[in-house]
């Protein structure tokens, strides 16, 4: 695949912006990493687990791929959400 020009300074806004969001996390060198199906509610395992989201930078597929779709990085298909798009595109249901 050739991406477009500007793709890669799209997509660096896309990870600034997450960082942003994390700015206020300690950064004490730790790390925290929930992983699990898709609709797997990681959050609730990690409040379960009593850790504290204001220490670490919180980074979600869901919320990378949408910022994604807002910068039209994503192809728009027809009746598909940016979301459902994505798993197409990785299950192989379009090219």
């Amino acid at each position: 695949m050739i991406w477009a020009p500007g793709r890669n300074k799209a997509q660096s806004l896309v990870v600034s912006a997450l960082y942003e969001l994390g700015k206020a996390a300690l950064i004490e060198r730790e790390a925290v990493l929930a992983g699990g199906l898709p609709g797997a509610d990681k959050n609730a395992t990690l409040a379960q687990l009593r850790v504290d989201p204001s220490r670490y930078l919180t980074v979600s597929v869901d919320a990378v791929l949408l910022a994604m779709a807002e910068r039209g990085l994503i192809p728009v298909v027809e009746g598909l959400s940016p979301l459902e798009a994505c798993a197409g595109r990785i299950l192989g249901h379009w090219a």
